[in-house]
């Protein structure tokens, strides 16, 4: 019997699909054309090295979800009052599809491990110039590569616990650098604190209650967790707006008029949505403390996407939830790395789809980083490894 021979991969293709994707995690925050142009470059080398046989794709359940969700927002989009306007919600669905693809195809701990720098050093960048526009203007921290409060706070939370998880789990990392990397979190903290957006905490609260859970050194956890509760009330004490707002309930009484709204459309285009980027409720003058005012997003990854793509895209996202659960919980960490990259990928789960009950998640930047962060888990995991 004639035995299977491994291709390896060729230097330079492979060295070039990493620097797309390299530009692409250092651009999230700073950068809308280097953010493109580092996805389309990195799944260009991508596709010809499928078509040169050189990388294999193994399809998971995460793979069929995106397929379908894009399926499903082709077809709602088609049929949408706006068929332009909706077709720019398809655009945001790949460019985060894309990368999850692209990254699937990474397996050597080097190129993991510099890609992962590079987004914590970004993030932490970015975060450092929010701060400082923060404090000159007086007003919540907002970073504009990265859109309005909730998504960077999103992203920022999304990285600042990909790099806690390094910092629990990766012994590659000398002493200096490990320092790097807590002043790195650090910032990266406090500017999701001042962006006084409280629901991505949400995100991290359960990411640590699963870190608690799973881990033997249980106590250990418990005490970094307090610990970490203790850095957030003291910047949130300082930090005036956050003060304020912390304890303020009306934005769960508005969430509940732009759930019901969004049921409403459902009902009314229960398999096909009324298209991406078609969402719109206009508070009545009686809700005093919404009064005129319009969102464009039900704050509900949910509901938004129900509405919008009916039940078709609806089933699409819990296709991906419960492939990401099904492949995540088979996925051992027997490495340093891959226990680092196992529970830094979660942490984008965490804030995605558990903050994603009181916002909308799945777009963006943040979107983008979550799926490299699984991506990436995928590719280097033993169990789901993209073969060479």
């Amino acid at each position: 019997m004639q035995k299977n021979i491994i291709r390896p991969v060729p230097f330079l293709l492979d060295r070039l699909k990493w620097a797309g994707m390299f530009l692409t995690v250092i651009a999230l925050p700073f950068s809308e054309t280097g953010k493109e142009i580092g996805i389309f470059f990195g799944l260009l080398i991508f596709l010809i090295q499928i078509f040169r046989h050189e990388v294999e794709v193994r399809l998971s359940m995460v793979h069929y979800g995106l397929l379908l969700l894009l399926s499903s927002a082709m077809v709602s989009s088609w049929f949408a009052a706006d068929t332009l306007k909706s077709m720019d919600g398809f655009n945001n669905i790949l460019f985060y599809a894309i990368p999850f693809w692209v990254a699937c195809s990474f397996n050597q701990e080097k190129q993991i491990r510099f890609l992962l720098w590079g987004f914590y050093l970004s993030a932490a960048l970015a975060s450092v110039g929010g701060i400082y526009h923060s404090i000159q203007i007086q007003k919540p921290l907002e970073i504009s590569a990265l859109g309005n409060q909730n998504y960077t706070a999103m992203y920022l939370i999304i990285a600042f616990t990909s790099m806690i998880s390094t910092l629990l789990f990766s012994s590659q990392e000398k002493r200096l650098w490990r320092f790097l990397l807590s002043l790195c979190s650090l910032i990266t903290l406090t500017a999701a604190v001042m962006t006084v957006m409280r629901a991505s905490f949400l995100g991290v609260v359960f990411f640590f209650l699963i870190l608690i859970l799973s881990s033997r050194q249980s106590l250990k956890m418990i005490i970094f967790f307090l610990l970490l509760l203790g850095i957030v009330f003291i910047i949130s004490t300082f930090y005036e707006p956050m003060r304020t707002k912390i304890f303020i309930t009306t934005s769960l009484v508005s969430r509940l008029y732009l759930w019901e709204y969004a049921f409403k459309l459902l009902q009314e285009n229960y398999f096909l949505g009324i298209g991406l980027n078609h969402f719109q409720y206009t508070f009545p003058p009686d809700i005093i403390h919404e009064a005129g005012r319009t969102y464009f997003d039900a704050h509900n990854l949910y509901w938004q996407t129900a509405s919008q793509q009916g039940l078709w895209g609806l089933l699409s996202v819990l296709v991906i939830l419960l492939g990401y659960l099904f492949i995540w919980w088979r996925i051992q960490g027997k490495t340093p790395l891959e226990k680092a990259l196992k529970y830094g990928s979660f942490g984008g789960f965490a804030v995605v789809f558990i903050g994603g009950v009181f916002d909308t998640t799945l777009h963006h930047e943040h979107a983008i980083a979550f799926m490299i962060l699984t991506g990436l888990l995928w590719g280097y995991s033993a169990k789901w490894r993209t073969k060479e």
